[in-house]
């Protein structure tokens, strides 16, 4: 309950490693529980003003996973979104050791998949317990120049996947080949809200990104938001949001998210034989120029007390040094070159 309340503002939510049966208030909630296990668990909530719009999917062939369908034809979209909530076990933990069943997490998911209608869309999410690094999650198109009905505009190209784990694990190309052979793009990494690849997970021998948000690559463009939250003492995984725009157009501005921040600026950076052409003399030369210096000397005597103090010097010297940048240096052009199409 703690966890809802302080992390989740949504029409629904999703948790794993429950250990047993979820009831909150406000919420419809479908749980799937290990049977004489006080391990794993997993459950989706769903706010009572919506859940009529929304059913169950049968899960029972695997105890951690539970699945709810989105119907079409109460949020009026065009297809049916089929969200699929999973708790992967660690290969080395005890339950997975001592399971009957030879048939991994991921396979049974992919049993529940294939079980589903043509055309319905999936939300896959949950912990993986998988380290990808940047390994591609998409398989790489072939295009032959002699299919001239081609038309990029159509398909554009995913964004490149950034993630702040670059380590991989035993679990990686399992979940990798499953992403592909399932037609679903992994959110983190390349979304707006998460373009970095945020640390997931944080324990006492180090972060990891283990916890992932899925969807179908055409519900990809439905995709308003989806950010790692902030840390909490309740848990060592970090929370995951997600906005699905719903056939609506994605013009998010920037009163929608308080934290939305510019990117930084680039510039050029030359070197050159001659001391007073290269960008280090220039960059240099500005930094001591009077207002400039006066600036400095004003930082190195704030009074810092307090970790919002800190927060607005960090502030300031971001300021003044990309001040000082654009007084000296080229600013790298945004003009991307023309690529001949096939």
């Amino acid at each position: 309950k703690a966890v809802v309340s302080t992390q989740s503002t949504g029409d629904i939510f999703c948790l794993q490693e429950t250990k047993e049966p979820v009831k909150i208030s406000g919420f419809r909630c479908y749980n799937s529980n290990r049977a004489n296990s006080r391990s794993g668990g997993v459950c989706i909530g769903v706010k009572n003003d919506i859940s009529s719009g929304v059913s169950s999917v049968n899960t029972s062939c695997c105890e951690d996973i539970v699945a709810i369908k989105l119907k079409k034809c109460y949020f009026n979209i065009p297809n049916d979104i089929v969200i699929i909530n999973t708790y992967d076990s660690p290969t080395n933990s005890s339950y997975k050791k001592n399971a009957d069943d030879d048939s991994t997490t991921l396979e049974k998911v992919e049993e529940i998949v294939l079980s589903l209608q043509d055309r319905t869309r999936i939300v896959l999410l949950g912990d993986f317990n998988a380290r990808i690094g940047t390994e591609p999650d998409q398989v790489e198109p072939h295009f032959d120049p002699s299919w001239s009905s081609y038309n990029e505009e159509l398909q554009p190209p995913l964004p490149k996947r950034s993630n702040k784990d670059a380590k991989l694990n035993s679990n990686s190309k399992q979940f990798l080949n499953f992403i592909k052979s399932s037609d679903l793009v992994i959110l983190n990494g390349r979304t707006l809200g998460d373009i970095f690849g945020e640390m997931t997970c944080l324990k006492y021998n180090g972060c990891s990104v283990v916890d992932y948000i899925c969807a179908s690559s055409d519900l990809f463009s439905d995709v308003a938001y989806m950010e790692v939250g902030a840390f909490s003492s309740l848990s060592d995984h970090f929370s995951l949001h997600m906005t699905l725009s719903l056939g609506q157009k994605n013009n998010l501005s920037r009163g929608a998210i308080p934290f939305f921040i510019d990117a930084p600026l680039s510039f050029n950076w030359k070197s050159s034989d001659a001391p007073s052409e290269g960008s280090g003399y220039l960059f240099e030369t500005e930094q001591e120029s009077a207002p400039i210096a006066a600036a400095i000397s004003n930082l190195l005597e704030s009074d810092v007390q307090s970790s919002e103090d800190v927060i607005a010097l960090n502030s300031r010297v971001v300021d003044l040094y990309s001040l000082l940048a654009t007084n000296s240096l080229q600013k790298k052009s945004n003009k991307q070159t023309n690529k001949k199409k096939w």
